[in-house]
């Protein structure tokens, strides 16, 4: 959503380290989608 802030980097009330994580999906209708990003902290 381009109104909010987005994701603040915490996972179950912690903040998770300064990385690139990569990522995959599984479509419903069988196509797989995978990418990274770098999480990076502007504090």
């Amino acid at each position: 959503d381009p109104l909010t802030d987005g994701w603040d980097g915490n996972y179950n009330g912690k903040p998770l380290p300064q990385t690139d994580y990569w990522f995959r999906i599984n479509l419903e209708d069988g196509r797989e989608f995978k990418s990274h990003f770098s999480l990076i902290r502007a504090w």
